[in-house]
């Protein structure tokens, strides 16, 4: 039997499940969107519903109320910044 190049093997696991490579930006949006605040008030609760989100990201539907409930509080901070501008 002949082995196959490790390279090509390589290209068929990555493009097996291209969602994967986006997925850690996705579920820490809300932590780097915090970032952008005025103040460093929603940077903790902020990273706390994002290491969530990664930790239950074998339960979707927890894992996403984890990303939602950061996400309203990073648009709360954002929008605070935003209108100091």
């Amino acid at each position: 039997m002949r082995t196959r190049c490790p390279r090509l093997l390589a290209l068929s696991r990555r493009d097996e499940a291209p969602d994967d490579r986006l997925a850690g930006i996705d579920r820490n949006l809300p932590f780097l969107l915090s970032l952008v605040s005025p103040t460093t008030r929603a940077m903790a609760p902020c990273l706390l519903a994002s290491v969530l989100a990664v930790l239950l990201s074998g339960e979707p539907h927890r894992a996403a109320t984890a990303w939602c409930v950061g996400m309203l509080i990073a648009a709360v901070a954002v929008r605070a910044r935003l209108r100091t501008i």
